[in-house]
């Protein structure tokens, strides 16, 4: 494990963040801009899913039937270029985090310990990605998973409201540590 801590660490080089935050800018041109026209729900809103703090079986049916079939097939598309977007967004978040760290606090590595948020982070992710697809493989009879899919986004949403505030603190402490050093 330490010798994967490691290697994350060396490859949290300013040229790997950069490529992989304008990898993670293409997919959300692709995400936001290709697929989530053809996601609108019944209000014209883009409010899929995954976008959602919350969401109920009710929810889900409603927001399956307005999309209709053509709808449905551009989600399952969604949901499968997402399964990269996190693949992409848990290693910029960590790469990141090393980043941070190795300016904020020297040599002292317990902020490895920070690196659990993006993985939980994808984890969940993850988990709401494929039940998702379910969903929408099994609709109109099999939604009952619903409850379980809006378990994993919610806690989605928080872990990614905490990892950037975890970030942005990270981001304050290596400010901090810069400014007073200079001399």
């Amino acid at each position: 494990m330490k010798k994967i801590l490691e290697r994350l660490n060396r490859a949290a080089q300013l040229r790997n963040i950069l490529t992989l935050l304008a990898l993670q800018t293409l997919l959300q041109i692709v995400l936001l801009g290709w697929f989530l026209p053809q996601l609108q729900g019944p209000e014209k809103s883009f409010d899929t899913l995954d976008l959602r703090f919350s969401y109920s079986t009710q929810d889900v049916r409603d927001y399956f039937l307005a999309l209709g079939a053509p709808g449905r097939l551009a989600y399952t598309f969604n949901e499968l270029v997402d399964l990269i977007f996190g693949l992409v967004y848990v290693l910029s978040f960590i790469f990141i985090i090393a980043a941070l760290g190795r300016m904020a606090f020297s040599e002292k590595k317990f902020w490895y310990w920070f690196y659990i948020l993006p993985l939980v982070l994808v984890t969940c992710d993850y988990i709401e990605n494929f039940s998702i697809l379910a969903m929408i493989a099994n609709f109109p009879e099999n939604i009952h998973i619903a409850p379980f899919a809006s378990f994993f986004t919610s806690i989605k949403q928080i872990v990614l409201a905490t990892t950037i505030f975890l970030i942005m603190g990270m981001g304050l402490a290596a400010f901090k540590k810069k400014l007073f050093s200079i001399k």
